[in-house]
């Protein structure tokens, strides 16, 4: 099946209420593939995106295209496949982060939109300086 020799497929349920996300991972891509294959992949998953019924789940599809440095570089190659409104949500990720963070970490960045808590910071009580106050006091 073409399917299995170009891309993995998960329906995974990442926001409750038995709402499924379906998620599309392509097999490692060169520059020069992604170029030649990246819109017969997405055609490929809007096919089968076509014949979902329910409206969340259609709606939901993301097509993560795993690519080397090169096509990551490739500012107008990525805008043009990240900003094509046929089918899928697609997001370029590079291999390396893909195989140091893994499947689920790339799901949390990239749909659930997990932070951890580093990267919240507290700050200090807000004081008014009195010189600035001075300089807008009459704006």
């Amino acid at each position: 099946m073409v399917q299995k020799e170009r891309y993995r497929t998960e329906s995974i349920t990442v926001f409750g209420e038995n709402q499924k996300v379906v998620i599309f991972i392509t097999h490692p891509l060169d520059y020069d593939s992604l170029k030649a294959e990246w819109e017969t992949i997405r055609n490929e998953v809007a096919n089968s995106q076509s014949k979902i019924d329910d409206e969340f789940e259609r709606w939901n599809h993301y097509l993560f295209f795993l690519v080397d440095e090169k096509s990551m570089r490739d500012i107008n190659l990525k805008y043009k496949i990240e900003h094509d409104t046929i089918s899928s949500r697609k997001i370029l990720v590079s291999q390396k982060e893909y195989a140091e963070d893994g499947f689920e970490a790339v799901v949390k960045k990239y749909i659930q939109y997990a932070f951890e808590p580093h990267y919240f910071e507290e700050l200090d009580e807000f004081e008014k300086n009195s010189e600035v106050v001075a300089l807008l006091k009459d704006r």
